[in-house]
């Protein structure tokens, strides 16, 4: 059911797609007025027909595109890399059927027999028109890129921002309990130190895991940043983010933020834009800006609203 209504809600993300796209053609259409539209007769009449054709071949292209692991991708996860080879895929399949279809409905809006799309005037079989078409199609959908781009920008900084404020609302509404909780009721397991085990040996340390402020992957070594009476010490420990994962898998306010950082909810003071797609952290009792993916800000959604 759930796979059924992700289908629809795709569908109708891309039949408003095309509605978008048709009209920006239309408009493009319009003040241009590109292979001597303005000497057509019924020139608007023309011109939304031509729109009608973008429409149309739109949607059959987002059919197509439906059986390619990139567009599934780009609906799963929308980031300006994958969204930018997903257009230029969409084009080069949109190109040559719309300018094929516009061959065929120019010669019939005109009155003209549809083989005149084909055929020379010898009557000889021609693709000169049709590539004619293409590009006049191609240097308009260059127009139609930039802005779908700019909407797909202007889309996903809303859609961050919307995430940031709800995140920090959690977080604020976290810091705020720490803050209320009276020191007695602290459980007193979460004081009790643990002990880190590198790969080298005697390396290792002794920490209380509620007291790391984040770990820091670098290859097969982690800086792992703790408070300790007060102050922000640095350990350096041959080991592997996963291992640490899996010796701190008992520590709920630890958690992944990012491929190479594990961060602690506890110290997080707000999140912010950090570029296209992704955040970053500012915390308590460290300086340093820890970067957050989306997936994982998803993640950290979750973990903070349990």
């Amino acid at each position: 059911m759930e796979d059924i209504n992700q289908r629809k809600e795709n569908w109708g993300t891309n039949v408003k797609d095309s509605f978008y796209i048709a009209v920006a053609a239309v408009v493009v259409l319009a003040l241009f007025q590109p292979f001597n539209i303005d000497e057509v007769e019924g020139r608007m009449l023309f011109i939304l027909g031509e729109g009608l054709c973008v429409f149309i071949c739109t949607l059959i292209v987002y059919f197509i595109q439906s059986f390619f692991p990139l567009r599934r991708k780009l609906m799963n996860n929308q980031t300006s890399k994958l969204f930018i080879l997903n257009m230029i895929v969409h084009y080069a399949i949109f190109t040559p059927l719309l300018s094929a279809v516009l061959c065929t409905f120019n010669m019939w809006y005109q009155h003209y027999p549809l083989t005149y799309a084909w055929l020379n005037e010898q009557g000889h079989f021609t693709l000169y028109y049709f590539f004619m078409m293409c590009f006049w199609v191609s240097t308009i959908g260059v127009f139609i890129m930039i802005w779908q781009y700019y909407r797909f920008r202007t889309s996903r900084l809303q859609e961050e921002l919307v995430d940031v404020r709800a995140i920090n609302a959690l977080l604020e509404a976290r810091q705020q309990q720490i803050a209320d909780a009276a020191p007695e009721t602290t459980a007193e397991e979460q004081r009790h130190p643990i002990t880190i085990q590198g790969n080298s040996q005697n390396a290792y340390l002794e920490v209380v895991p509620n007291d790391i402020i984040y770990i820091e992957s670098m290859s097969n070594y982690a800086d792992i940043a703790y408070i300790e009476d007060g102050n922000t010490l640095h350990a350096t420990l041959r080991i592997t983010l996963k291992q640490l994962r899996e010796q701190l898998q008992q520590t709920e306010c630890l958690v992944q933020c990012h491929r190479a950082f594990i961060v602690n909810l506890n110290f997080v003071r707000s999140l912010s834009v950090r570029s296209a797609g992704t955040y970053e952290l500012d915390l308590f009792g460290s300086d340093k800006r820890i970067p957050v993916s989306r997936a994982n800000a998803d993640a950290m959604k979750q973990r903070l609203e349990m």
